[in-house]
């Protein structure tokens, strides 16, 4: 009898164990889906054609959020090899998919701070997730519709959440990463200055 229960508790456990990594999997899986549907979007916009390729894949099941997210640039970090999507808005919705551009702040390029928020754990983006292993004069690069930006980090910094004077406009152009530190308590500051 005592084996018994043993082999179902055992079967459970294993069975409670491909749950919860099916689970991880489908959240990573989705998310790639929906940023790789947002880079779509944003190329298709810049194109601003139509095109049979561009029919075929709106014929592809679209996934949620994709027609409420506006994206206004891509963000490549070589040093952590990040490429992703940047979106209009920091709401959850977004940055759940994306990263997301404070709405009052500086666009690509522009003088003023252009600040991005983004997750860093495996429920709702890693996008941020190796943040923290940026250096000074590591290379940030913004490109929109027509120009690459290329920003040099200047320094990185902890704050608490309630800290926002990072999100003010600055007289030069540069840019400001914020995500969580690991352990959720406070934000980690990227900042970078762009390159003439």
């Amino acid at each position: 009898m005592k084996g018994k229960i043993r082999n179902i508790i055992s079967i459970l456990l294993i069975l409670v164990g491909i749950g919860l990594l099916l689970f991880a999997f489908k959240g990573k899986w989705e998310t790639k889906k929906v940023q790789d549907q947002l880079y779509d979007k944003f190329v298709s916009e810049e194109k601003q054609e139509v095109n049979h390729e561009k029919n075929e894949k709106s014929k592809e099941e679209k996934l949620p959020y994709i027609d409420m997210v506006n994206p206004i640039a891509v963000l490549e970090i070589p040093k952590i090899n990040l490429k992703v999507v940047v979106a209009e808005g920091t709401e959850d919705e977004i940055i759940k998919y994306a990263v997301g551009h404070f709405k009052d702040t500086a666009m690509p390029g522009e003088e003023g701070n252009f600040a991005l928020a983004g997750h860093r754990n495996y429920d709702t983006g890693e996008f941020f997730l190796r943040l923290n292993k940026l250096e000074v004069n590591d290379n940030i690069l913004v490109s929109n519709h027509d120009k690459t930006f290329t920003y040099k980090v200047t320094e990185s910094f902890t704050v608490a959440p309630e800290d926002t004077y990072v999100l003010d406009k600055s007289e030069d152009a540069t840019i400001t990463l914020v995500t969580c530190t690991y352990d959720g308590k406070d934000r980690l500051i990227v900042r970078g200055k762009l390159e003439k």
